[in-house]
């Protein structure tokens, strides 16, 4: 997944790991703003940070599971020899990044995403 095939799209990229309560309870969240922006230019990526891949697929498995696709975005695993960050590595989870419509990092945030995040993306699209 290369990010330069998002220009034109304002592009969050959620980093968060299976283990951690505060990235799961963003998810509801994360979801609804999805949805409240599928006729605009939004993407979400999510990547995830656990240390084994088995983790992170039997999450995915029960996302399918639980959740109707058009609830569901976009997830990688971030452990494998093929995945490259060229943002940096988060040093806390969750973490965020958003990234313009064309292409420039505009924000980062550690912890929770804040409130004001979601009005600043808005204001992107």
């Amino acid at each position: 997944m290369e990010l330069a095939a998002f220009r034109g799209r304002v592009v969050l990229v959620f980093y968060w790991a299976t283990d951690c309560a505060v990235c799961r309870d963003k998810m509801r969240e994360l979801r609804a703003n999805l949805m409240g922006w599928k006729t605009q230019p939004f993407t979400l990526i999510g990547v995830n940070m656990d240390r084994r891949r088995q983790d992170w697929l039997n999450y995915e498995q029960l996302v399918a599971q639980a959740i109707p696709a058009p609830q569901r975005f976009a997830s990688i695993w971030a452990g494998g020899m093929e995945f490259r960050d060229t943002m940096d590595r988060p040093t806390q989870l969750p973490s965020a990044c958003v990234i313009d419509k064309y292409g420039a990092l505009v924000e980062k945030y550690r912890g929770r995403v804040p409130v004001d995040a979601w009005n600043r993306i808005a204001d992107l699209i």
